[in-house]
């Protein structure tokens, strides 16, 4: 059976724009293209640095986003994704249990592309004290650097999304940006009902768009 990262392989030695975005960045989570390699190619692919002090990437528009409660968080599907395998069932979900799956030779790491992409650097689990505590400094970082319309949406509707965020507080794996500071924005991951790949939340205020 041909896999998709097999498929991966016989393209990377002919790279071009008309390959798309993810298609590029799934090159980059196989080990099969360099990173910076991507900046070659115009085709308007947005990044989204996070607007506090430190500005680490934490997200581009080759990861499609849902707006949920009013536009205040970005909802974002990643994917588990193996590196070295040559035959593999990733059905399964890795986080639970964390045993070994089988079908997955010695050399293959298991990924999540969102956080491999972007060199996300999970983080020890918040309490909800700590969680509330976070939330408090982060609005009073962030609201400032709003503007106009930016500003006022973000007052009217953080309250109900801190409030969405509380409810799924025990299910969230945490994360900061590559520079490891855990004084500007989180993302936050969890598993739906029944899903095997996480979903990603972000506080779409918190992130700055760009070109890459």
């Amino acid at each position: 059976m041909l896999l998709y990262q097999d498929l991966l392989t016989g393209i990377s030695s002919s790279l071009s724009s008309d390959l798309g975005p993810r298609v590029l960045y799934d090159l980059v989570d196989f080990g099969l293209i360099d990173r910076e390699k991507i900046g070659v190619f115009n085709f308007d692919l947005l990044c989204f640095p996070s607007l506090d002090l430190h500005g680490d990437e934490l997200l581009s528009d080759s990861f499609p986003y849902k707006e949920i409660e009013n536009g205040i968080l970005w909802e974002v599907e990643g994917k588990w994704v193996v590196k070295g395998a040559v035959d593999v069932d990733i059905g399964a979900n890795p986080s639970a249990e964390g045993g070994e799956d089988e079908g997955v030779d010695d050399q293959a790491v298991k990924i999540v592309d969102i956080v491999d992409t972007f060199r996300l650097q999970e983080q020890p689990a918040f309490d909800k004290k700590q969680f509330v505590t976070w939330v408090k400094r982060y609005i009073k970082l962030l609201t400032p650097k709003l503007e106009g319309e930016k500003q006022d949406e973000f007052k009217k509707n953080i309250e109900g999304a801190t409030k969405f965020l509380l409810s799924k507080l025990k299910d969230f794996q945490f994360f900061v940006g590559e520079s490891m500071h855990d004084d500007g924005a989180l993302v936050f991951a969890y598993y739906k009902d029944g899903a095997t790949d996480p979903t990603f939340l972000y506080l779409a205020h918190g992130l700055k768009e760009i070109k890459c």
